[in-house]
């Protein structure tokens, strides 16, 4: 059941998209915030991190076709479901658009600190680095805090909560991107790093490659631990998208369940024919030769299995 204190609000951006926004302390136990949501069960879970700012805009482009065309059709064939800041910067911008560019097809679930965000409605708040939230989300979990970075934590107990395999993509990325990166190395999730995208990722990338003595203990746990895959921001798209859906575990499941049946189904045709010319090879002459005509004739309309 949904905890009764979590009132989930509907808002109306300016672009006319909707989105249902919940309201969270910290600390607030997870599983009851799903169902207030509203958000169809996943089957994969795609956590990106990355820059809200600082970002090289002649990169902007080459991330947008990476965004577009690798994460969100993968999120959408995989049934995955995509947590991140939610504002309208950076790459969460970029990933908002992607998804909108595809008619929404995923859900889009950006986890905030209150305090730092601004939206149709909302409460104002102070300070100069502030941001909107992004208007192509379509759901927002705001935490209660006043600093950037205050959220992650429950960021990360909700994306847990779902139970579902988690696959991490680093973009860019600071400070808080780098806690964002350690935690998802201490849960053991697979990340991929987009080499080329600036900053820490950049820097992530480099030490992977040539893992000298590290002296920074984060950054060391971060390459010598972390299950890190990189891929270049130059990489072929059609490469992308294959290396997202080799880190889910699901994917995998269901071609090979798909597979399975095909070749069960191939197997069970051609030992019904081999059943069928042995009974006919067993009557006489006349029988066999009236009754295998009419068992090749039916043979020759049944569909072939083809592996999916």
């Amino acid at each position: 059941m949904p905890d009764e204190k979590i009132q989930p609000q509907q808002i109306v951006f300016p672009n006319n998209n909707g989105a249902k926004l919940v309201s969270v302390s910290r600390g607030t136990p997870m599983a009851g915030l799903i169902e207030p949501l509203g958000i169809s069960p996943p089957k994969n879970l795609i956590l990106l991190i990355g820059g809200a700012d600082k970002l090289d805009e002649k990169l902007t482009a080459r991330l947008t076709q990476l965004l577009s065309r690798g994460i969100a059709r993968a999120a959408a064939d995989a049934e995955a479901l995509i947590i991140d800041g939610g504002t309208e910067a950076g790459v969460m911008q970029i990933m908002g658009q992607s998804i909108a560019d595809r008619g929404r097809k995923s859900s889009l679930l950006g986890v905030a600190p209150a305090g730092k965000v601004t939206y149709p409605g909302g409460p104002p708040v102070t300070g100069n680095d502030s941001a909107p939230l992004d208007p192509n989300h379509s759901h927002f979990v705001l935490v209660d805090g006043k600093e950037w970075g205050s959220e992650t934590e429950t960021l990360f107990e909700l994306a847990a909560a779902f139970k579902v395999p988690v696959l991490a993509i680093l973009v860019n990325g600071g400070d808080i991107a780098e806690d964002e990166l350690l935690q998802s190395v201490r849960r053991s999730w697979p990340v991929i790093v987009i080499e080329g995208s600036g900053r820490l990722a950049d820097k992530v990338a480099a030490l992977k490659k040539e893992p000298s003595q590290i002296e920074d203990p984060v950054l060391a746990e971060i390459v010598e631990e972390g299950d890190l895959r990189i891929f270049p921001i130059t990489g072929a798209l059609e490469d992308f998208e294959p290396m997202i859906f080799s880190q889910s575990p699901n994917i995998k499941l269901l071609q090979d369940a798909s597979q399975q049946f095909a070749t069960y189904d191939a197997n069970a045709g051609r030992r019904h024919a081999d059943h069928g010319a042995e009974h006919c090879r067993s009557r006489t002459k006349e029988q066999s030769a009236r009754r295998c005509s009419g068992r090749e004739s039916d043979l020759s309309r049944r569909p072939v299995a083809r592996q999916r």
